[in-house]
């Protein structure tokens, strides 16, 4: 959301915390961010913001390379999910306009499980949906404390982010047997 306040004359640091702990219940399905948000940007005197804070949060650049090696893992009959804390709107508008029931085998929102990483019982949540031991899932992830949470539980985890280099991510892939 930074882009959609830091030129409005507020704490851009202050706001952007109290935001991520008001989301936190949308994660889990508790609430709904759209019906959050505009409490908080009131609080902040940013009720003029909504229109874009909205349209940036909803504003999501595909990774191209991350896309096509999902493809590859996919094609040589690996399991590809995405598992993401995500609010119900936010979650519904990525199924829709990113092409995801094409690109993956399942989408796994934190909403639609009612708990959100690093929670442990996330990933045992997950496990359980996908009828899988946990030492049969790699999880990619760009946070080192939802890694953590997942090999407590068992899963093979590795950090990768799409600021990193591709050799990167199919280095973890290779490593873990999804690419040869």
């Amino acid at each position: 959301m930074r882009p959609a306040v830091e030129d409005r004359g507020i704490d851009v640091d202050a706001f952007l915390a109290e935001a991520v702990a008001a989301e936190r219940r949308a994660l889990t399905g508790e609430l709904r961010w759209l019906d959050i948000l505009p409490g908080l940007l009131r609080r902040w005197g940013l009720e003029a913001a909504y229109d874009d804070v909205v349209a940036v949060w909803l504003d999501i650049e595909p990774v191209a390379v991350a896309r096509d090696l999902a493809r590859t893992v996919r094609a040589a009959g690996v399991g590809c999910y995405l598992a993401s804390n995500q609010d119900e709107h936010r979650a519904r508008h990525m199924h829709q306009h990113l092409g995801y029931p094409d690109l993956l085998d399942g989408e796994l929102y934190s909403c639609d499980l009612g708990l959100a990483k690093p929670d442990p019982a996330y990933f045992q949540r997950v496990l359980n949906r996908l009828r899988l031991q946990a030492a049969q899932v790699l999880l990619i992830d760009d946070n080192e404390d939802n890694v953590g949470a997942a090999r407590s539980v068992g899963l093979l985890a590795e950090v990768w982010s799409y600021l990193e280099p591709v050799e990167v991510l199919t280095g973890h892939l290779a490593h873990h047997g999804a690419l040869t």
